[in-house]
């Protein structure tokens, strides 16, 4: 199969609950969350993006078409995270021959990051690409559209992690010069640290809403 033809889908269905905003369309450094994932893979030539909508599906439909991404609504983003993944490889096209899996909430990763990722997965045999910081693996993993039928029937015990490590012995890790393949948005502690991050000089105002709340930061794991 050739392995030219990329496509990403945007994982943007949950109910931002932890946070207590709209985590998708929060705000940071003149764009949402959305945009920043969005403006990431265009950046890096690639436009078939599907972005999976649940909760609140409809404000997203706008953002996605001034990047030309298309919306897919997952009925079942209650059920978890899975079901996203589930909407969207059903919505990729007949002629995908990999796709990355980028939560919206892990918006700073960098444009090197997909390009090394698309590099290892053009010129090597496995099926599945894990970017990784330090030996620690990150998001979006890049997977072959050769898993496509499997994810669908997959009974979903343990979601997509435990799919994909029932393939270890089929992935390759690409080490990469990002931190911020680690870096997920998902409390309040995490977003003031992107607004500081973002714009130093300032510190801009925290909606009273997702003010942060004192407590320890588990660390990022993914999926």
């Amino acid at each position: 199969m050739e392995r030219s033809n990329l496509s990403a889908i945007v994982l943007s269905a949950g109910m931002s609950s932890r946070i207590g905003g709209f985590k998708p369309l929060l705000p940071l450094a003149g764009k949402t969350l959305l945009e920043h994932v969005l403006s990431l893979y265009r950046s890096v030539g690639i436009s078939d993006i599907r972005v999976v909508a649940g909760y609140r599906g409809d404000e997203l439909i706008p953002p996605a078409e001034r990047f030309g991404a298309r919306v897919v609504f997952n009925p079942d983003f209650q059920t978890g995270m899975f079901s996203s993944v589930v909407a969207g490889i059903v919505d990729l096209s007949p002629g995908c021959s990999g796709f990355f899996i980028h939560p919206v909430d892990i918006p700073l990763v960098r444009c090197e990051t997909l390009i090394a990722l698309r590099k290892a997965f053009q010129q090597g045999k496995s099926s599945v690409y894990y970017p990784s910081f330090q030996e620690r693996r990150g998001h979006p993993p890049l997977i072959s559209a050769i898993h496509v039928k499997a994810i669908q029937s997959w009974h979903g015990r343990g979601g997509l992690r435990m799919f994909l490590r029932n393939h270890q012995d089929d992935a390759t890790d690409v080490p990469v010069g990002d931190p911020f393949i680690l870096k997920d948005i998902d409390t309040p502690e995490d977003y003031a640290w992107a607004l500081n991050f973002m714009v130093p000089e300032r510190k801009p105002m925290i909606p009273a809403r997702i003010r942060p709340k004192l407590s320890r930061k588990r660390p990022p794991v993914p999926f």
